[in-house]
């Protein structure tokens, strides 16, 4: 097995405390990867393509720091069903692929996440995932009337606490935008307190209880005067908060302990990814302790302090959000600002800062409405699902970093990490631990031997894959202490038949061994909440065009994708052959050992009281491999009596191969492959060690290629061209100034025009225009 090398980084002394003393630290910081995925619009039409754009980084500031080779991208919904799972291969730190949305899909909001084996190694709350909404024309949209349901306060503790400042979310629930809302809090002599700061159905206020009081929120809407009431503050608990520092690279991270004090402490810093940056000792003397931290040590987005006692149990659990910097702007100028059908449009694209390197940008053109513009607003998936907020702002590089919703979406976030059970459980025993390995070279297929009795692993057990039918490979993998095995199946697309087989040490094994495989996509998912839609009848209109357009690109083909063609450079092993049989030139014989004895001179049958066994000869060496690799269309069969059962009219063909190889860190004593005229292997009877199933291996790879009407015959085609999405570019090439030129198609409408990219080194950038299209 080969052994795979984690970078750790050691950093002293990244803690300061001004109220407190404490221990020396260390930072161990893993190497992990990040995954930021674009997509060509955020509003869909069941059946339409979804283009998208996804690059891959590491912690590290190296040339050429691409780790995996293959991303794993899924869409599924807040009820964790998936509908596609697709593999595409990593070039060039950058993926452009396209999937096509199932046409049956009901309306709603579907989630599209992307991830790498070794990011397995965390949890699926740490994956970048997006929202977009799919519409199914075919079931009918009504206009629904706003209705609040169960207000949710959502103190940032988890729990409200007595004589101290407490920030506290508030969930309204679904509000139309234009909608007047207004809340404050008041005392039990009806006394204000507080007033509600709401933005898109989310507020914040901040008071300091006081203890034995009640308090009640007031929320006055367009329907109804609706009276809450807040949950009885408490006088235990331990909690944490950051506040303002007076230093630009420092925090203040505040430790209020209303249990025991003198006691000492241990306190981790997590990466978004749930790695341990790194922990320290504290010791609390006073309830009120502050520690000053350097914002160095976080990485833009999510970053947990976790707080644990001599247990190691957890006693809070905090999520700070470190800003994201402000995106380079990208210039877009448009040649002219209408155009006619089937025009010529011409972009200048020029960055506000001029770089000597060149920059992997997108962008996409499509129908104005299908791109989300929230400018200030978050949208209402993420105001349900605080979670996805770190995806959310790292794919829209940082824009939104300042808008009204984001400092209660962070309340809110840090009271489901305190109330939140299962996942506060989840963290709490999480370790990250190297049980995925990145895979560098191409798909793996891993697993595990037991023995299927004891349930305990088997090792040193050879496991045999083979990739049958087209494009066929055979691996060896003889398994670790843990019994496991892992293959690299390499230079594969699309669906592939294959078949995993455990070969005994000796034919005294009376072992009965079960192969465990390991699911290749991630079954789990993170808790979210269904949101429902933001359209409602009065988009009708808007819709019924995204649905003629969809339909009118199906009929003549006009949104197409070019495939993109992958050479195979790695021939199958067993293509050239010492000595090979067509029994197609023979008459037919009564068995196979009759065949191996009269037509096959290199190999020679022995029947040892009914026990077959099979020799290659060596002509050149005159040496007898005898225990040779068998194969019958090309899937390995251990038991040569079974092989003796094959009926010689099924045989097409034999193929001999005398010179021992080595095949992994097996050496191959000399091969027999057999091929079969038929489906199910001649009818062996395959071992009860050995599974066939389908595996999904890289989807094919296309790129965006629009209809092109440069000459007459062209613009006058009778050939309809309607389309939601007018361009894409995946891999947009800027250096400081450069041209883009696309054709206008049939539909008459406003297009909104969008640049994305991020640098190597991390600079992000964004560019915004839009054009017409009219008659």
């Amino acid at each position: 097995m080969k052994k795979i090398f984690i970078i750790y980084f050691v950093f002293l002394g990244w803690l300061s405390s001004t109220y407190s003393q404490s221990v020396p630290s260390q930072l161990t910081n893993n190497l992990t990867e990040n995954i930021i995925l674009t997509t060509d619009r955020d509003i869909y039409i069941s059946g339409e393509k979804v283009w998208f754009k996804a690059q891959g980084f590491i912690a590290l500031d190296i040339p050429n720091n691409q780790l995996s080779n293959i991303l794993y991208v899924e869409l599924f919904n807040a009820s964790n069903q998936s509908y596609v799972r697709k593999k595409y291969k990593i070039t060039n730190e950058m993926v452009s692929g396209m999937f096509i949305i199932p046409q049956e899909l009901i309306s709603g909001n579907y989630f599209i996440r992307a991830y790498t084996q070794y990011q397995r190694n965390s949890l699926p709350e740490t994956f970048f995932t997006q929202v977009i909404t799919i519409i199914n024309p075919t079931i009918k949209l009504s206009k629904e009337i706003s209705e609040y349901k169960e207000i949710k306060i959502l103190p940032e503790y988890g729990l409200i606490m007595n004589n101290m400042t407490n920030r506290i979310a508030i969930n309204f629930g679904q509000s139309d935008e234009n909608e007047t809302l207004t809340a404050w809090l008041t005392d039990e002599n009806q006394n204000r307190v507080s007033d509600v700061s709401i933005n898109n159905g989310l507020g914040l206020m901040q008071f300091m209880p006081t203890e034995n009081k009640n308090y009640t929120l007031h929320t006055i809407n367009i329907q109804d005067t609706l009276l809450t009431k807040l949950p009885k503050a408490s006088n235990e608990g331990i909690v944490m908060n950051v506040l303002k520092s007076n230093f630009s690279d420092q925090i203040d991270l505040q430790i209020i302990s209303r249990q025991a004090v003198n006691q000492e402490l241990k306190l981790e810093l997590l990466s978004s990814h749930l790695n341990k940056i790194s922990e320290k000792q504290i010791y609390l003397q006073n309830t009120e302790t502050h520690l000053l931290i350097p914002t160095s040590s976080f990485d833009p987005g999510f970053n947990y302090f976790i707080l644990r006692n001599h247990k190691d149990e957890i006693l809070s659990i905090y999520c700070h959000l470190k800003p994201f910097e402000n995106p380079i702007a990208i210039k877009i100028t448009p040649d002219k600002q209408s155009y006619k059908r089937r025009e010529k449009i011409e972009l200048e694209i020029e960055p506000t800062v001029k770089s000597e390197e060149f920059i992997d940008l997108s962008i996409t053109v499509a129908k104005k409405g299908t791109i989300n513009d929230y400018n200030d607003k978050m949208p209402g998936q993420i105001i349900k699902n605080p979670v996805l907020l770190n995806s959310y702002m790292n794919s829209n590089n940082g824009i939104y970093a300042e808008v009204k919703e984001t400092e209660a979406l962070l309340v809110s976030y840090n009271s489901k990490l305190a109330n939140d059970i299962v996942f506060r459980n989840t963290v709490a025993k999480f370790k990250y631990n190297l049980e995925w390995i990145p895979e560098i070279r191409d798909v793996s297929l891993s697993g595990f031997v037991i023995n299927k009795e004891t349930r305990m692993p088997v090792a040193d057990v050879e496991v045999y894959a083979s990739v049958f039918k087209t494009n066929p490979q055979v691996h060896i993998y003889k398994t670790d202490q843990k019994g496991f095995f892992i293959f690299s199946l390499n230079n594969l697309t699309g669906l592939h038949d294959v078949f995993l087989s455990v070969r005994k040490n000796d034919l005294t094994d009376n072992q009965e061994y079960e192969l465990l495989i390991n699911n290749d996509f991630l079954r789990s998912y993170p808790t979210l909440n269904p949101s429902s839609l933001d359209l409602d009848s009065t988009q009708i209109p808007f819709i019924e065009e995204l649905y003629i357009n969809t339909q009118a690109s199906k009929v003549f083909n006009t949104e197409t994708g070019t495939q993109v063609i992958h050479s195979n450079n790695l021939p199958f092993i067993f293509s050239n052959s010492e000595f090979s049989l067509d029994l197609d030139n023979y008459v037919e014989n009564p068995s196979l050992e009759v065949i191996f004895r009269e037509l096959v001179p290199s190999v020679k049958v022995k029947n040892d009281g009914g026990k077959y066994s099979l020799t290659v000869t060596d002509p050149d060496r005159r040496l007898a491999q005898s225990d040779p690799l068998i194969m019958v269309d090309f899937i390995a069969i251990f038991d040569v009596n079974e092989l003796m059962k094959i009926n010689p009219t099924d045989l097409k063909k034999i193929d001999i191969y005398t010179t021992p190889f080595v095949l992994g860190n097996t050496q191959i004593e000399g091969v027999i492959l057999i091929t079969t005229k038929t489906d199910n292997f001649g009818g062996i009877n395959m071992p009860a060690e050995s599974a066939f199933f389908e595996y999904t291996t890289i989807s094919d790879s296309y790129y965006f290629d629009p209809p092109i009407y440069e000459s007459d015959e062209q613009v006058n085609s009778h050939d309809a061209d309607f389309r939601n999405l007018l361009f894409w570019d995946a891999s947009l090439k800027v250096k400081d100034f450069e041209k883009v030129t696309f054709y206008a198609s049939d539909h008459c409408s406003e297009y909104d025009i969008i640049i994305r990219g991020v640098t190597k080194d991390g600079r992000k950038y964004y560019g915004k225009s839009s054009i017409e299209i009219s008659r």
